[in-house]
């Protein structure tokens, strides 16, 4: 169930649905507020033959990335089968957190560098998560 309040202020709240958690609300850059943290899973494709030559500049953006206020985790993994595939999964605290990440210096460098690497074929989808559990 997903909750979503407009124009509250930021706040930790105490729900009926889990009223032993308490949960983050946090404001969106739309003023609206959602419950949970942000996941993205998806991959970029470049050319495999350009794989070892793209690593300086993915080392970069995951160093930079993971720096940065709100970043919970960040990760790029090459395809056991498919060498020319990379997987990306971020775990951001809340869309302010994310929207910075996507104003940073870094992130429009690493950008930058596709066109030379050929990395293309860009699939992200951003999921609201809240507490894991094991699976």
């Amino acid at each position: 169930m997903q909750i979503v309040i407009l124009n509250a202020p930021q706040r930790t709240w105490k729900t009926n649905l889990y009223p032993d958690r308490i949960s983050l609300f946090s404001r969106t850059t739309a003023g609206l507020i959602t419950l949970g943290m942000l996941l993205i899973v998806g991959t970029v494709r470049l050319p495999a033959e350009n794989f070892d030559r793209a690593l300086p500049a993915m080392r970069s953006m995951i160093e930079a990335s993971r720096n940065e206020d709100g970043c919970l985790s960040y990760s790029y993994g090459q395809d056991v089968l498919d060498t020319g595939l990379i997987h990306i999964r971020e775990l951001w605290r809340d869309q302010t957190a994310l929207d910075l990440h996507f104003a940073s210096k870094h992130i429009s460098e690493w950008r930058k560098t596709w066109p030379q690497l050929g990395i293309g074929d860009r699939n992200l989808q951003v999921y609201e998560v809240n507490e894991p559990r094991q699976t």
